[in-house]
């Protein structure tokens, strides 16, 4: 037995360096990913396309590794980074994007991504776990981001 958890996430941030350096960062993945926590492997599976497999949380009874793929295009004239899902990988559905405009000497970011999650529990427990996975997810992303901002504003 087992329950879904979605999480959408919004974030905009600015960050004190050019769009080019921002958007060579976000656009490479495994750059972009390397500032991510709890990634245990990222793997290039070709055409734009890299499997995610993070780090188990949890207890050693109960805990999740989450597992997705994502197809990942850009547009450096329209200045957005987009991710897609890839069907039947892992436990995980996750879309999203980066608009990325240049503003000045800085650069503004709006982050945006929709996470659908299979947790591999009894749906008797969801009440207690999906606030649970929604505040572990959103810091996930906070610490993501500042991770970033050290980077583009360093």
């Amino acid at each position: 037995m087992s329950f879904n958890v979605e999480i959408e996430v919004k974030r905009d941030f600015e960050a004190l360096c050019s769009f080019d350096k921002v958007f060579g960062i976000l656009s490479n993945v495994p750059v972009s990913v390397s500032h991510f926590p709890n990634v245990e492997k990222l793997i290039d599976m070709g055409e734009g396309i890299f499997k995610w497999e993070m780090q188990r949380l949890g207890t050693d009874k109960y805990n999740i590794q989450t597992v997705y793929a994502c197809k990942y295009t850009n547009n450096k004239e329209e200045g957005w980074v987009k991710w897609d899902p890839v069907p039947n990988t892992g436990n995980a559905v996750l879309r999203g994007e980066w608009k990325i405009k240049e503003s000045g000497d800085k650069t503004k970011i709006s982050f945006f991504t929709n996470l659908e999650l299979t947790i591999p529990l009894s749906s008797m427990i969801k009440i207690i776990v999906t606030p649970i996975v929604k505040q572990g997810f959103n810091a996930i992303i906070d610490t993501y981001i500042n991770n970033l901002q050290k980077t583009f504003n360093g």
